[in-house]
């Protein structure tokens, strides 16, 4: 869930941007611990969200702030986040490290289920659109009019440019990060892992222009487990029925633009390494070097 209340809320609040630079190192002391030792280099949040790093996430959510996480959870996500709302209430001196170090690598006290999982993402597929989840959501005659939607079943939690943006830093995911194994030829696919700390519990949720799919794989012998839930999420979607032509539509206040890897900010000629990413079009970084 760290995509929705860390990443996707970030970005809704414009806290930070597809470009917005965070160290790869701790938080406090030794923790968060990622599956990779820490570079000590800085890296963008779409760079750290591609490779699942725990340690920028944590910071990331450190600066979204915990309180407004929570609210979020509950009354957007509609999520269970009575004991963590507890904690803030009583404000103790630790509540912020402990929920941030829980928080911050996607453990609720009450946990998430697969359906939660697949409501909730699906706004990333959808312009921000969440439905609730039912057999029936339209009704057209064979004129192709619409004669019936379940319009009431929907709410607008993020902005159409935020959904549009997590869904590409999400790709991000599938493309070069943890969710490589989802990759479908001719098919644009979006995604985010997720597994628990002995790996007995392995998560992928991803989407298409046409689909969204949650999945959850449990090991229960111990085995230790790598990419099932991806591989399930390919072989799922390759049976389906796909339309090359159906694609994501791109709000009309997202651009693209390269950015400068050393500096996070808008690229020059000057800068040599750069990479593309999606901005707001009314919250663009500082040209770098300006």
């Amino acid at each position: 869930m760290k995509p929705l209340f860390t990443y996707g809320l970030g970005i809704e609040k414009n806290v930070i941007s597809w470009s917005s630079l965070y160290k790869d190192s701790a938080y406090e002391e030794n923790w968060p611990t990622n599956v990779e030792a820490f570079t000590e280099q800085e890296e963008t949040v779409a760079e750290a969200l591609a490779e699942s790093n725990n340690a920028i996430t944590v910071k990331v959510l450190d600066d979204v702030g915990i309180k407004e996480a929570c609210t979020f959870m509950r009354d957007s996500l509609e999520l269970q986040v009575d004991e963590e709302k507890k904690m803030i209430d009583e404000d103790t001196e630790l509540y912020k490290k402990e929920l941030l170090s829980s928080l911050g690598l996607g453990y609720l006290t009450e946990g998430v289920n697969v359906k939660e999982m697949l409501e909730n993402y699906q706004v990333f597929a959808q312009g921000g659109e969440k439905y609730k989840l039912s057999s029936l959501k339209i009704i057209e005659n064979k004129e192709k009019e619409k004669i019936y939607e379940n319009s009431e079943l929907k709410e607008q939690i993020f902005s159409s440019e935020t959904a549009y943006i997590m869904n590409r830093m999400l790709k991000g995911v599938v493309q070069s990060g943890t969710g490589k194994a989802a990759q479908t030829n001719g098919i644009d696919v979006s995604g985010k892992t997720g597994t628990s700390d002995n790996y007995r519990d392995n998560w992928f949720v991803g989407m298409t222009p046409e689909y969204v799919c949650a999945v959850w794989y449990v090991m229960e012998n111990g085995e230790r487990m790598q990419n099932d839930a991806v591989v399930a999420f390919r072989e799922t979607i390759n049976q389906l029925p796909a339309d090359s032509k159906i694609n994501y539509q791109v709000p009309e206040t997202v651009v693209e633009r390269e950015h400068c890897e050393k500096t996070g900010l808008l690229a020059v000629e000057h800068c040599e390494n750069i990479q593309t990413g999606y901005y707001k079009e009314n919250e663009l970084p500082s040209v770098c070097g300006e």
